[in-house]
């Protein structure tokens, strides 16, 4: 609300508001007052970019989308940005920050960064493993100290003192690198992280490169326990109208990925059979995958396939 409505209040803008969201009202309410703005959500983008009833209504006033609650990928990103004609931007925030910490200029824009730090924002990135402070391009533990740092959580010390460590510096839990500019990129969240052979591997990274492919409307991956590798990517997609549902795989590369495992191969399983996945990570076809109250993806609601037994899988990469 502090940055929605209050922002636009100062300075004498108009806002409309929906009661809940609905892709069709919400377009229609966008092409009757001419919005030039929208602010949404990565699924609101994804539906932008990828739904077909987006060509139906007049979006031409639009000139900024922006994005936030969760990481929009840079490939979504521009997918966005090439369908309606506008800029798509995103910032970061919490609530213990009251509620923002970084914003993207407009006139300089970095697909996939929520922008750079606010005035009066320090920022460092921390090793998760050491503690140390890490250069630029680097990820780890993204810390914030500043103004709008909260004081602490109501009545639970214990937590404030796990949260605000070493002189006022805010444990965010999310994994970010900072780029030579000062941009900042959100990875995903610390304790959604996938341990792949000692490796960190980022979900949230995986899925945005997912919902970029064609015939792909949305996409969640988690981990799945494996006594080899510790963790495998399992990867949860849902399959756009018209698409294909038979079992497949694709390639997914990620310069960040080590070496031994860049190229990971994501199977699509089927509605109703559960079948063994492609070589280090599985997939399944869903119609659509559980949002929480900000319509980011409750990972912890996806099933973990038990029924994928070491003796039916192939050989991992090595």
């Amino acid at each position: 609300m502090t940055v929605l409505m209050n922002v636009h209040l100062a300075g004498g803008g108009a806002v409309v508001t929906l009661p809940r969201f609905d892709l069709p009202l919400f377009l229609q309410i966008s092409q009757d007052h001419k919005s030039r703005r929208m602010w949404i959500v990565p699924p609101v983008a994804l539906a932008l970019a990828k739904h077909p009833i987006v060509d139906d209504y007049d979006l031409s006033a639009l000139e900024q989308v922006f994005s936030g609650a969760a990481p929009l990928g840079a490939e979504l990103s521009n997918a966005v940005e090439a369908r309606l004609g506008c800029t798509s931007l995103q910032g970061y925030g919490m609530t213990e920050l009251a509620p923002v910490s970084h914003v993207t200029p407009g006139a300089a824009n970095k697909p996939g960064g929520s922008g750079q730090a606010v005035p009066n924002t320090h920022c460092r990135i921390v090793d998760i493993e050491t503690g140390a402070d890490l250069p630029a391009g680097q990820e780890g533990e993204l810390w914030i100290k500043g103004p709008q740092v909260m004081q602490g959580y109501l009545n639970n010390p214990s937590a404030t003192a796990a949260t605000i460590v070493d002189d006022g510096w805010l444990r965010t839990g999310d994994i970010a690198r900072i780029d030579a500019d000062g941009y900042m990129f959100i990875v995903d969240r610390l304790k959604e992280l996938i341990k792949y052979k000692g490796f960190q591997v980022a979900p949230a990274e995986l899925e945005a490169t997912l919902v970029g492919m064609d015939g792909i409307t949305d996409a969640a991956v988690i981990g799945l326990p494996d006594p080899e590798a510790g963790e495998l990517p399992i990867g949860f997609v849902v399959a756009a109208e018209g698409g294909r549902t038979k079992p497949r795989s694709w390639r997914i590369s990620t310069k960040r990925w080590p070496p031994t495992s860049s190229c990971i191969k994501y199977g699509l399983w089927t509605k109703s059979r559960n079948l063994h996945p492609a070589r280090s990570c599985a997939g399944s076809c869903a119609t659509r995958l559980p949002p929480n109250n900000v319509a980011r993806l409750y990972r912890g609601q996806l099933p973990r396939v038990s029924a994928c037994r070491r003796s039916r899988r192939p050989d991992h990469p090595t």
